[in-house]
């Protein structure tokens, strides 16, 4: 009773701020990719005593980083500005259960870049044109199983990269 009134909390939550638990492509999402030079990547964790033990912001921000160089996808080292560039930003949240070792968590994977509004040319503002989200319940392989979770989002985007930027 207790995973099922977390995870309906966590629906609740994630579905104000995403819109969609697990997003489906929506038009337009891989061809707003066409073009990014490079990709910043930041990883959000929640505070050290939330998250279960050996997850960390670094192994997490280390291994998309890994992901992403491994499929060919430049990846833009701060403070470099370039323009054709995008913020690829993941978001973990988790909440523990009460008597139970298991996590409700919550992953929202999203681009972000620089977009110019059409009805004013002179305003520009950061916008998401790219995102994946899932919440779920996790048992005992807590940290193996979240890792394989935020690859699978992580290869959404490589793959919608790749397809909007092919190799000539």
């Amino acid at each position: 009773m207790k995973r099922i009134l977390i995870l309906t909390v966590m629906l609740a939550l994630l579905s104000v701020e995403t819109g969609d638990v697990k997003a489906q492509q929506k038009p337009g999402e891989r061809e707003s990719l066409k073009g990014i030079v490079s990709v910043l990547v930041i990883v959000q964790v929640p505070k050290v005593e939330q998250h279960p033990p050996g997850l960390t912001q670094s192994d997490l921000q280390t291994s998309v980083e890994l992901r992403l160089r491994k499929a060919g996808v430049p990846i833009m080292v701060p403070p470099s500005q370039e323009e054709r560039s995008c913020i690829l930003q993941v978001e973990l949240t988790i909440v523990r259960m009460l008597d139970d070792p298991g996590i409700a968590y919550g992953l929202d994977v999203t681009a972000k870049q620089i977009t110019t509004l059409s009805r004013d040319r002179s305003i520009t503002c950061l916008s998401t044109t790219w995102q994946r989200g899932q919440v779920g319940i996790l048992g005992r392989k807590v940290i193996d199983d979240l890792r394989g979770i935020v690859g699978d989002r992580v290869d959404e985007f490589i793959n919608d990269y790749l397809a909007a930027n092919p190799k000539k």
